[in-house]
C-alpha cells in the first residue's frame, strides 16, 4: 500500500472552490504532491477517490481528510493541515 501526504495550505483554502472536485483545496495540495490533475470525488468503493489523467486510481482517505472535504464543501471553517491518502499500486 502506498501512502501520499497532501499538505493543504491557507492559500489552497483561499483559492479552492467548494464542491469542485478539480479545484478543491485537497486537489490543489495533491497536485503539489505530484498527483497532477487530481480530482476529489465520491466513489462507490471508497469514501472519496481521486483520478489522475485518464487513469483512475482508487484510494482511501483518512477520516480527518474526509471531514475536511465535507466541511469545506458545506462552507464550514477549515484549517491548513496534512492529510493522508492510501492506495494499492
Amino acid at each position: 500500500m502506498i501512502r501520499i501526504i497532501a499538505s493543504v495550505t491557507q492559500e489552497d483554502i483561499d483559492r479552492g472552490r467548494p464542491s469542485n472536485s478539480l479545484f478543491c483545496p485537497m486537489a490543489l495540495a495533491l497536485g503539489r504532491a505530484g498527483l497532477h490533475y487530481a480530482e476529489i470525488a465520491q466513489d462507490a468503493w471508497y469514501p472519496y477517490g481521486w483520478h489522475i489523467d485518464t487513469r483512475r486510481i482508487k484510494c482511501s482517505m483518512t477520516i480527518k481528510a474526509v471531514t475536511f472535504v465535507d466541511r469545506f464543501d458545506r462552507g464550514k471553517p477549515v484549517r491548513p493541515g496534512r492529510y493522508a491518502f492510501y492506495y494499492d499500486e
